[in-house]
C-alpha cells in the first residue's frame, strides 16, 4: 500500500479518535436533593415523582438494575436525554465521509497521473495512424489496427523527446505552457 495513503488513513483515524474522546459526554451533573422533583428509568423512560426511597431501587416497570435518573423538570417537557452514541454519531459520520472522499480523490489522482506518464505515442509510417502505447511495450512487436503493418514500438531518446512529441500528447502541451 502507498505510504501517502496510509498517512491519510492514520491522520483520519487520529482525528476521529480525538473527536470521539472530546465529544463523548461526561456524566450528567448531580442534581441537589432539594431540587429533585422527578425520576425516570434510563431504559424504559417511565417517569414518576421523586421518592428518596424508590430512587436507589430497581425500576418497577422493566426491572432495570441500578438507580433511576433524577431530574428537575419532567421528561415530558424536556424530552428523554439522548444517549452518548446519538451525540457521537453525527460528527463521526461526517468525518468518515470526508475521509472517504479524500481517499477516493487521492486514489483517482494517482491513477490519472500514472496513466499520463506511462503513455507514449507514435505514428504508423504507412498510414499515419496515431498509436498510443505504454512504456512497458517499448521494443515489442505490434501491428497497426488500420493498415495491419507490423512494426516495433519505438523508444524515445531522452534528448529526442521534444521533437518526437505530437500536438495531441499532454506532454507536448506541458512543455509549451511552462513559464
Amino acid at each position: 500500500m502507498d505510504r501517502k495513503l496510509v498517512a491519510i488513513l492514520v491522520a483520519g483515524a487520529l482525528v476521529m479518535g480525538f473527536t470521539a474522546w472530546r465529544a463523548y459526554p461526561s456524566r450528567p451533573p448531580e442534581i441537589p436533593k432539594g431540587d429533585r422533583r422527578y425520576m425516570h428509568c434510563p431504559k424504559c423512560a417511565k417517569e414518576s415523582r421523586y421518592d428518596e426511597h424508590q430512587y436507589e431501587k430497581d425500576c418497577a416497570y422493566c426491572g432495570q438494575k441500578g438507580p433511576l435518573v433524577a431530574t428537575k423538570e419532567s421528561i415530558r417537557t424536556i424530552g428523554v436525554p439522548s444517549g452518548p452514541i446519538a451525540r457521537l454519531l453525527p460528527p463521526l459520520l461526517l468525518e468518515a465521509i470526508l475521509l472517504g472522499a479524500v481517499v477516493l480523490w487521492y486514489v483517482h489522482r494517482r491513477k490519472t497521473l500514472s496513466v499520463e506518464e506511462d503513455q507514449l505515442y507514435t505514428e504508423c509510417s504507412r498510414c499515419r495512424q496515431r498509436l498510443r502505447y505504454h512504456a512497458a511495450k517499448i521494443g515489442h512487436l505490434a501491428q497497426c489496427p488500420r493498415c495491419k503493418r507490423r512494426f516495433i514500438f519505438p523508444a524515445l531518446a531522452p534528448d529526442d523527446d521534444e521533437m518526437r512529441l505530437r500536438w495531441w500528447q499532454p506532454q507536448w502541451w506541458r512543455s509549451r505552457l511552462k513559464v
